[in-house]
């Protein structure tokens, strides 16, 4: 099975300007070179971990390691009785993650939910777009209230 190549553009370090004028802002081949120059507004990386992340961090702990280290003994005398202990362990392990795989879920619909959005002038024609669409040397039209990131 072939994984898809995505299409890669490259970020050009110091491209050329565009003055554009506030009534007109960029047309859109101005946008279309921008956005095969790589100068977009990149949002930044997921602030939300990766389900393997929250894995290991909820199994690989100092207190699951003593445990673990402690059951080994326990296996290695034969003492199968003793071994009481562990599914408490395991029980608490999978809680924490089921816990944490929720709340990451929620997080990441709340995400969703708020995508900042931009209103900008191209080509003569105010638009709300993403600010994920946003481009360098972008006409951007700001109000009382709007954030800046």
């Amino acid at each position: 099975m072939k994984k898809k190549k995505k299409k890669k553009t490259e970020k050009v370090k110091n491209p050329p300007r565009f003055e554009a004028a506030a009534e007109t802002g960029l047309s859109a081949e101005q946008v279309a070179l921008r956005v095969s120059q790589g100068q977009v507004n990149a949002a930044a990386s997921g602030t939300s971990r990766t389900v393997r992340e929250i894995l290991v961090s909820n199994i690989c702990t100092y207190f699951n390691l003593i445990f673990f280290l402690l059951a080994a003994c326990v296996i290695l005398v034969g003492s199968w009785r003793d071994l009481s202990f562990m599914p408490v362990i395991l029980v608490n392990i999978g809680i924490g993650i089921v816990q944490e795989l929720r709340s990451k879920r929620t997080l990441d619909k709340l995400n969703l939910l708020a995508l900042p959005s931009a209103r900008v002038v191209r080509a003569g024609e105010e638009r709300t777009i993403p600010a994920s669409e946003l481009v360098l040397d972008d006409v951007v039209l700001y109000a009382g209230g709007d954030q800046i990131g």
